[in-house]
């Protein structure tokens, strides 16, 4: 095998762990939207809310988490056409 076979072996297994990872931000994003929903519902019979801090906070960040992940696919692709 040659050093650029090398090269776009590796950048084959980088971007196919990279699309398993935003597969699984994106399932997790959505989880946690639906138990933010869920935990929204039930607090509102209860006297304070159920929704832990963190959830909002991560929820926030996820679209920017996904897009950092999309942006390093793209420059893997980028990098493997030029070789």
């Amino acid at each position: 095998m040659t050093s650029i076979q090398e090269v776009q072996a590796v950048l084959d297994t980088i971007r196919d762990l990279l699309a398993e990872m935003y597969r699984g931000a994106s399932s997790a994003r959505d989880r946690l939207d639906e138990a933010i929903e869920l935990l929204t519902e039930t607090s509102r019979t209860h006297h304070e809310s159920l929704v832990p801090a963190g959830f909002a906070v991560v929820s926030e960040r996820m679209p920017d988490f996904l897009g950092q992940i999309s942006a390093s696919m793209q420059s893997v692709e980028t990098l493997a056409a030029r070789l």
